[in-house]
């Protein structure tokens, strides 16, 4: 769309001059575009940091049940060393 509007120019004239109006709207849709740009970035980012969160979530629970098949292995050796010294000790004390 284009009107005249009076433009002062470097001769110091006031001649009409053609002014594309369009031109003028353009920043509105670059700061739509622009927006949606951001958005679709900083939802990608949280889709990243989402899948990033369950597999840490799926690895700590991975970690956490070999830990505890340790700890159980770990105390049942525990048991089983205590039961021999209880065997050892006792004839002792029986004297």
């Amino acid at each position: 769309m284009e009107v005249q509007a009076p433009v002062t120019t470097e001769a110091n004239s006031a001649e009409p001059e053609t002014i594309d109006v369009a031109r003028t709207s353009e920043p509105a849709p670059k700061k739509r575009a622009l927006e949606h740009a951001r958005e679709q970035s900083v939802n990608a980012r949280l889709e990243s940091l989402e899948e990033r969160q369950d597999r840490l979530e799926q690895t700590m629970k991975a970690n956490y049940e070999t830990l505890s098949q340790a700890i159980k292995a770990t105390n049942n050796r525990l048991d089983a060393t205590n039961a021999r010294l209880d065997t050892l000790v006792t004839p002792i004390h029986g004297m």
